[in-house]
């Protein structure tokens, strides 16, 4: 449940607003707390319907649709605890199959690509591990998401 902000410092902070009548306007006024709740759910709804895989796993997207990553190409993305100049970019290839139809593609992360009847899109990924090495904590292992949009009949 989203945390009810009633005072103005906690607008002033969320917001980052330097007026404290316009935070306490808004603090008091509930919408903050109303709009809070109803994105923690739809965050809470979109993390629920992501499946992920490793490398070498299958991922069923239609009943005629899988993938399954098989190699990464490029993953120069900024670990989380390094400031970067640019994001990089993470690229794997896949294996595609559609019916009895077999194909590789390379897709870089958010890339889209045209499939027999809709639109296969690479979606998730975790994280890059941390660049400074913790006290023996072990990197978690890759896991990668795609989905697939059917083309509509219209």
């Amino acid at each position: 449940m989203a945390k009810r902000l009633r005072r103005p410092a906690d607008a002033r902070q969320a917001f980052g607003w330097r007026s404290w009548a316009a935070a306490h306007q808004f603090a008091m006024s509930g919408i903050f707390s109303t709009l809070a709740a109803g994105l923690a759910a739809t965050f809470t709804m979109a993390a629920a319907t992501v499946s992920a895989v490793a490398l070498g796993e299958t991922q069923q997207l239609a009943p005629d649709i899988a993938i399954t990553p098989l190699a990464v190409v490029e993953d120069s993305r900024c670990p989380p605890d390094v400031r970067c100049i640019q994001a990089g970019r993470l690229v794997v290839e896949a294996e595609l199959r559609h019916g009895a139809d077999t194909s590789r593609p390379i897709l870089a992360l958010g890339e889209q690509m045209r499939v027999k009847g809709g639109m296969l899109t690479f979606t998730y990924a975790t994280p890059p591990a941390p660049a400074r090495g913790g006290s023996g904590d072990e990197t978690p292992p890759l896991r990668l998401g795609y989905s697939y949009t059917p083309d509509t009949a219209g």
